[in-house]
Protein backbone atom coordinates (compact mmCIF):
# COMPACT_ATOMS: atom_id res chain seq x y z
CA UNK A 1 0.00 0.00 0.00
CA UNK A 2 1.40 3.41 -0.93
CA UNK A 3 2.28 5.73 1.93
CA UNK A 4 -0.57 8.06 2.82
CA UNK A 5 -0.01 11.70 3.74
CA UNK A 6 -1.16 12.60 7.24
CA UNK A 7 -3.26 15.68 7.85
CA UNK A 8 -1.89 18.05 10.49
CA UNK A 9 -5.21 17.99 12.35
CA UNK A 10 -7.04 14.70 11.86
CA UNK A 11 -10.63 14.56 13.09
CA UNK A 12 -10.16 11.47 15.25
CA UNK A 13 -7.17 9.99 17.04
CA UNK A 14 -7.15 6.23 17.72
CA UNK A 15 -5.22 5.34 20.88
CA UNK A 16 -3.61 1.87 20.95
CA UNK A 17 -1.25 0.89 23.78
CA UNK A 18 0.70 -2.33 23.26
CA UNK A 19 3.28 -4.43 25.05
CA UNK A 20 4.55 -7.63 23.46
CA UNK A 21 1.60 -7.77 21.10
CA UNK A 22 3.40 -9.50 18.25
CA UNK A 23 0.77 -12.21 17.90
CA UNK A 24 -2.12 -9.83 17.24
CA UNK A 25 -1.04 -6.21 16.70
CA UNK A 26 -0.43 -6.63 12.97
CA UNK A 27 -4.08 -7.56 12.38
CA UNK A 28 -5.32 -4.91 14.81
CA UNK A 29 -3.48 -2.07 13.03
CA UNK A 30 -4.55 -3.40 9.65
CA UNK A 31 -8.20 -3.29 10.73
CA UNK A 32 -7.79 0.41 11.58
CA UNK A 33 -6.07 1.15 8.30
CA UNK A 34 -9.08 -0.38 6.49
CA UNK A 35 -11.59 1.99 8.09
CA UNK A 36 -13.97 3.60 5.61
CA UNK A 37 -13.62 6.80 7.64
CA UNK A 38 -10.26 8.15 6.51
CA UNK A 39 -9.70 11.37 8.48
CA UNK A 40 -7.87 9.73 11.35
CA UNK A 41 -4.52 9.19 12.98
CA UNK A 42 -3.43 6.04 14.79
CA UNK A 43 -1.35 6.78 17.90
CA UNK A 44 0.36 3.59 19.06
CA UNK A 45 2.34 3.51 22.30
CA UNK A 46 4.86 0.67 22.45
CA UNK A 47 5.13 0.17 26.20
CA UNK A 48 8.48 -1.60 26.44
CA UNK A 49 7.88 -4.51 24.07
CA UNK A 50 10.64 -7.14 23.80
CA UNK A 51 9.13 -9.22 20.98
CA UNK A 52 8.58 -8.37 17.31
CA UNK A 53 6.02 -5.66 18.06
CA UNK A 54 8.41 -2.77 17.27
CA UNK A 55 9.25 -4.18 13.83
CA UNK A 56 5.58 -4.70 12.96
CA UNK A 57 4.70 -1.15 14.04
CA UNK A 58 7.62 0.30 12.08
CA UNK A 59 6.42 -1.43 8.91
CA UNK A 60 2.89 -0.09 9.30
CA UNK A 61 4.16 3.43 10.02
CA UNK A 62 6.37 3.34 6.91
CA UNK A 63 3.38 2.32 4.79
CA UNK A 64 0.80 4.70 6.26
CA UNK A 65 1.57 8.26 7.29
CA UNK A 66 -1.45 8.35 9.57
CA UNK A 67 0.34 6.09 12.05
CA UNK A 68 2.51 7.51 14.81
CA UNK A 69 4.48 5.16 17.05
CA UNK A 70 5.52 6.41 20.48
CA UNK A 71 7.87 4.68 22.91
CA UNK A 72 7.23 4.23 26.62
CA UNK A 73 9.23 2.71 29.43
CA UNK A 74 6.84 -0.07 30.36
CA UNK A 75 5.13 1.73 33.25
CA UNK A 76 1.75 0.24 32.37
CA UNK A 77 -1.41 0.87 30.40
CA UNK A 78 -2.55 3.97 32.30
CA UNK A 79 0.66 5.88 31.63
CA UNK A 80 0.66 4.64 28.02
CA UNK A 81 -2.92 5.82 27.49
CA UNK A 82 -2.22 9.24 29.00
CA UNK A 83 0.88 9.56 26.81
CA UNK A 84 -1.20 8.77 23.74
CA UNK A 85 -3.93 11.16 24.88
CA UNK A 86 -1.40 13.98 25.31
CA UNK A 87 -0.18 13.42 21.74
CA UNK A 88 -3.66 13.13 20.21
CA UNK A 89 -4.56 15.89 17.74
CA UNK A 90 -8.15 14.98 16.94
CA UNK A 91 -11.10 16.52 18.72
CA UNK A 92 -12.39 12.94 19.03
CA UNK A 93 -10.38 10.07 20.48
CA UNK A 94 -11.12 6.40 19.93
CA UNK A 95 -9.79 3.38 21.79
CA UNK A 96 -8.80 -0.03 20.59
CA UNK A 97 -6.66 -2.74 22.15
CA UNK A 98 -3.77 -4.25 20.25
CA UNK A 99 -5.41 -7.67 20.08
CA UNK A 100 -8.85 -6.62 18.82
CA UNK A 101 -10.27 -6.06 15.32
CA UNK A 102 -12.39 -3.05 14.34
CA UNK A 103 -15.08 -3.55 11.70
CA UNK A 104 -14.44 -1.39 8.60
CA UNK A 105 -17.37 0.98 9.22
CA UNK A 106 -16.84 1.29 12.98
CA UNK A 107 -15.42 4.82 13.06
CA UNK A 108 -17.71 6.08 10.30
CA UNK A 109 -20.74 5.12 12.33
CA UNK A 110 -19.42 6.44 15.60
CA UNK A 111 -18.25 9.77 14.20
CA UNK A 112 -21.62 10.25 12.49
CA UNK A 113 -23.40 9.60 15.79
CA UNK A 114 -21.14 12.02 17.67
CA UNK A 115 -21.76 14.68 15.02
CA UNK A 116 -25.52 14.17 15.17
CA UNK A 117 -25.58 14.43 18.98
CA UNK A 118 -23.36 17.24 20.28
CA UNK A 119 -24.34 16.38 23.87
CA UNK A 120 -22.59 12.99 23.63
CA UNK A 121 -19.21 12.83 25.35
CA UNK A 122 -18.75 9.05 25.29
CA UNK A 123 -20.01 6.52 22.75
CA UNK A 124 -19.31 2.80 22.93
CA UNK A 125 -20.57 -0.09 20.85
CA UNK A 126 -21.35 -3.77 20.98
CA UNK A 127 -18.88 -6.44 19.94
CA UNK A 128 -18.52 -10.06 19.01
CA UNK A 129 -16.09 -12.34 20.82
CA UNK A 130 -13.20 -13.81 18.83
CA UNK A 131 -10.70 -16.36 20.05
CA UNK A 132 -6.91 -16.43 19.76
CA UNK A 133 -7.22 -17.74 16.18
CA UNK A 134 -9.80 -15.16 15.13
CA UNK A 135 -12.77 -17.51 15.15
CA UNK A 136 -16.05 -15.73 15.83
CA UNK A 137 -17.91 -16.57 19.01
CA UNK A 138 -20.85 -15.15 20.92
CA UNK A 139 -22.06 -11.55 20.63
CA UNK A 140 -21.10 -9.20 23.47
CA UNK A 141 -24.20 -7.08 23.99
CA UNK A 142 -24.36 -3.63 25.55
CA UNK A 143 -27.09 -1.39 26.97
CA UNK A 144 -28.10 1.34 24.50
CA UNK A 145 -30.43 3.53 26.54
CA UNK A 146 -28.51 6.56 27.95
CA UNK A 147 -30.70 6.87 31.06
CA UNK A 148 -30.26 3.18 31.83
CA UNK A 149 -26.50 3.48 31.26
CA UNK A 150 -26.20 6.15 33.95
CA UNK A 151 -27.98 3.83 36.39
CA UNK A 152 -25.84 0.85 35.38
CA UNK A 153 -22.67 2.84 36.04
CA UNK A 154 -23.55 2.76 39.74
CA UNK A 155 -23.20 -1.03 39.82
CA UNK A 156 -21.07 -2.15 36.86
CA UNK A 157 -19.07 -1.14 33.80
CA UNK A 158 -21.57 -0.95 30.89
CA UNK A 159 -18.99 0.02 28.23
CA UNK A 160 -16.46 -2.04 26.32
CA UNK A 161 -13.30 0.02 26.58
CA UNK A 162 -11.83 -0.93 23.14
CA UNK A 163 -15.03 0.26 21.41
CA UNK A 164 -15.36 3.78 22.78
CA UNK A 165 -15.09 7.14 21.05
CA UNK A 166 -14.83 10.20 23.32
CA UNK A 167 -14.60 13.96 22.99
CA UNK A 168 -11.00 14.78 23.85
CA UNK A 169 -11.85 17.96 25.75
CA UNK A 170 -14.34 16.07 27.92
CA UNK A 171 -11.73 13.42 28.72
CA UNK A 172 -9.27 16.11 29.70
CA UNK A 173 -11.87 17.95 31.78
CA UNK A 174 -12.60 14.69 33.62
CA UNK A 175 -8.90 14.32 34.47
CA UNK A 176 -7.90 11.54 32.06
CA UNK A 177 -6.94 8.07 33.17
CA UNK A 178 -5.77 7.65 36.78
CA UNK A 179 -2.91 5.34 37.72
CA UNK A 180 -4.55 4.46 41.06
CA UNK A 181 -7.28 2.62 39.12
CA UNK A 182 -5.13 0.46 36.84
CA UNK A 183 -7.14 -2.67 35.88
CA UNK A 184 -10.30 -0.53 36.17
CA UNK A 185 -8.99 2.69 34.62
CA UNK A 186 -11.81 2.72 32.08
CA UNK A 187 -14.65 2.33 34.60
CA UNK A 188 -13.15 5.04 36.81
CA UNK A 189 -13.01 7.39 33.81
CA UNK A 190 -16.59 6.62 32.76
CA UNK A 191 -17.96 7.62 36.20
CA UNK A 192 -16.33 11.02 35.71
CA UNK A 193 -17.18 11.34 32.01
CA UNK A 194 -20.86 10.88 32.84
CA UNK A 195 -20.66 14.20 34.71
CA UNK A 196 -19.47 15.94 31.53
CA UNK A 197 -22.41 15.05 29.27
CA UNK A 198 -24.42 12.19 27.78
CA UNK A 199 -22.95 8.68 27.50
CA UNK A 200 -24.34 6.09 25.07
CA UNK A 201 -23.72 2.85 23.20
CA UNK A 202 -24.42 1.75 19.63
CA UNK A 203 -25.89 -1.73 20.18
CA UNK A 204 -24.48 -3.20 16.96
CA UNK A 205 -21.25 -5.20 17.05
CA UNK A 206 -18.51 -2.93 15.67
CA UNK A 207 -15.49 -4.75 17.12
CA UNK A 208 -14.05 -8.23 17.34
CA UNK A 209 -13.20 -8.53 21.05
CA UNK A 210 -10.32 -10.93 21.49
CA UNK A 211 -10.46 -13.49 24.30
CA UNK A 212 -7.23 -15.33 25.13
CA UNK A 213 -5.49 -16.69 28.26
CA UNK A 214 -2.75 -14.05 28.36
CA UNK A 215 -5.05 -11.10 29.04
CA UNK A 216 -4.35 -9.20 32.27
CA UNK A 217 -8.02 -9.19 33.30
CA UNK A 218 -7.91 -13.00 33.42
CA UNK A 219 -4.64 -13.12 35.35
CA UNK A 220 -5.58 -10.45 37.89
CA UNK A 221 -9.28 -11.07 38.48
CA UNK A 222 -9.24 -10.48 42.26
CA UNK A 223 -7.29 -7.23 41.92
CA UNK A 224 -9.52 -5.98 39.11
CA UNK A 225 -12.68 -6.58 41.13
CA UNK A 226 -11.18 -4.72 44.08
CA UNK A 227 -10.24 -1.68 41.99
CA UNK A 228 -13.66 -1.62 40.32
CA UNK A 229 -15.16 -1.63 43.82
CA UNK A 230 -12.99 1.29 44.89
CA UNK A 231 -13.96 3.34 41.83
CA UNK A 232 -17.63 2.63 42.46
CA UNK A 233 -17.52 3.53 46.15
CA UNK A 234 -15.59 6.75 45.54
CA UNK A 235 -17.97 7.81 42.77
CA UNK A 236 -21.28 6.83 44.37
CA UNK A 237 -20.67 5.85 47.99
CA UNK A 238 -20.59 7.87 51.17
CA UNK A 239 -17.65 10.29 51.57
CA UNK A 240 -14.47 8.92 53.15
CA UNK A 241 -11.73 11.14 54.57
CA UNK A 242 -8.78 9.39 52.96
CA UNK A 243 -5.47 10.74 51.61
CA UNK A 244 -5.45 12.44 48.23
CA UNK A 245 -5.36 9.92 45.40
CA UNK A 246 -2.38 11.74 43.90
CA UNK A 247 -0.37 10.78 47.00
CA UNK A 248 -1.13 7.06 46.55
CA UNK A 249 1.25 5.39 44.07
CA UNK A 250 -0.61 2.17 43.30
CA UNK A 251 -4.13 0.69 43.19
CA UNK A 252 -3.33 -1.47 46.22
CA UNK A 253 -2.25 1.62 48.17
CA UNK A 254 -5.51 3.35 47.22
CA UNK A 255 -7.66 0.35 48.23
CA UNK A 256 -5.79 0.02 51.53
CA UNK A 257 -6.13 3.75 52.25
CA UNK A 258 -9.88 3.60 51.67
CA UNK A 259 -10.39 0.65 54.01
CA UNK A 260 -8.14 2.24 56.63
CA UNK A 261 -10.07 5.53 56.55
CA UNK A 262 -13.66 4.34 56.18
CA UNK A 263 -15.98 3.88 59.13
CA UNK A 264 -17.39 0.54 60.22
CA UNK A 265 -19.53 -1.05 57.46
CA UNK A 266 -22.53 -1.75 59.67
CA UNK A 267 -26.05 -2.84 58.75
CA UNK A 268 -26.91 0.59 57.37
CA UNK A 269 -24.59 -0.06 54.43
CA UNK A 270 -26.33 -1.44 51.35
CA UNK A 271 -25.66 -4.97 50.22
CA UNK A 272 -23.82 -3.64 47.16
CA UNK A 273 -21.58 -1.48 49.35
CA UNK A 274 -20.81 -4.40 51.60
CA UNK A 275 -19.97 -6.62 48.63
CA UNK A 276 -17.58 -3.95 47.34
CA UNK A 277 -15.92 -3.71 50.74
CA UNK A 278 -15.48 -7.48 50.71
CA UNK A 279 -13.85 -7.39 47.27
CA UNK A 280 -11.33 -4.85 48.47
CA UNK A 281 -10.73 -6.73 51.72
CA UNK A 282 -9.92 -9.95 49.89
CA UNK A 283 -7.08 -8.26 48.05
CA UNK A 284 -5.76 -6.55 51.19
CA UNK A 285 -5.91 -9.81 53.16
CA UNK A 286 -3.99 -11.60 50.40
CA UNK A 287 -1.43 -8.77 50.21
CA UNK A 288 -1.19 -8.26 53.98
CA UNK A 289 -1.61 -4.48 53.78
CA UNK A 290 -4.05 -3.96 56.68
CA UNK A 291 -3.22 -4.26 60.36
CA UNK A 292 -4.61 -7.25 62.24
CA UNK A 293 -6.62 -4.85 64.42
CA UNK A 294 -8.25 -3.21 61.39
CA UNK A 295 -9.02 -6.57 59.79
CA UNK A 296 -10.79 -7.79 62.90
CA UNK A 297 -12.64 -4.50 63.31
CA UNK A 298 -14.04 -4.78 59.80
CA UNK A 299 -14.80 -8.48 60.31
CA UNK A 300 -16.90 -7.65 63.36
CA UNK A 301 -18.74 -4.92 61.44
CA UNK A 302 -19.45 -7.20 58.48
CA UNK A 303 -21.14 -9.65 60.81
CA UNK A 304 -24.18 -7.39 61.12
CA UNK A 305 -26.73 -7.72 58.35
CA UNK A 306 -24.88 -9.64 55.64
CA UNK A 307 -26.08 -13.18 54.99
CA UNK A 308 -24.46 -14.21 51.72
CA UNK A 309 -21.88 -17.00 51.92
CA UNK A 310 -18.98 -14.95 50.57
CA UNK A 311 -19.32 -12.59 53.53
CA UNK A 312 -19.37 -15.41 56.07
CA UNK A 313 -16.27 -17.00 54.54
CA UNK A 314 -14.39 -13.72 54.47
CA UNK A 315 -15.44 -12.88 58.05
CA UNK A 316 -13.80 -16.03 59.40
CA UNK A 317 -10.66 -15.44 57.34
CA UNK A 318 -10.42 -11.94 58.81
CA UNK A 319 -11.12 -13.02 62.36
CA UNK A 320 -8.48 -15.77 62.22
CA UNK A 321 -5.89 -13.55 60.53
CA UNK A 322 -2.64 -13.10 62.44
Amino acid sequence: MAAASARSTPRISVLIPVRNGGDYVDAAIASMRRQTYRDLEIVVVDDGSSDRTAALLARHAAEDGRIRVLSAAGAGIVDALNQALAEARGDLVARMDADDLSHPDRLARQVAEMDARPDLVLLGAGAVAIDARGRIGAPVTVEADPARLVELLRVENPFLHPTVVMRRLAVEAAGGYRRQFALAEDYDLWTRMALQGVVANIPDALLGLRRHPGQSSRRHRMEQRAVHALARLLAYGRPVDMPSLSALPTPLAAVTAYLSAMGSPGPEFSQNERRDIEKMLRWCVAAGTLSVERRREIAAALRGGSTFLSALSLEWRLRLAR
